[in-house]
């Protein structure tokens, strides 16, 4: 999903979480990625960052730290 000038892999408008699934094309661009996450925490989104083995392993795990995450959040 496009916000400003950055694609977010997955995010929700309400409320304002990203769930972000970080495989080896983000090694070495630790830089990008936190400007990326200022920029998008600046918009109010709170950022979950996950591996991509994370998900495919652990998928349960992920969810359900998802739910807890939204279940926190303020509206």
């Amino acid at each position: 999903m496009p916000i400003g000038n950055y694609i977010a892999d997955f995010a929700c408008k309400s409320p304002k979480i990203i769930v972000e699934v970080d495989g080896e094309s983000h090694i070495g661009k630790e830089v990008y990625d936190s400007q990326r996450d200022e920029f998008l925490e600046s918009k109010g989104f709170k950022i979950l960052h996950f591996t991509d083995t994370e998900v495919l392993r652990n998928n349960d795990t992920v969810l359900e730290m998802i739910f807890e995450t939204i279940e926190n959040l303020k509206f």
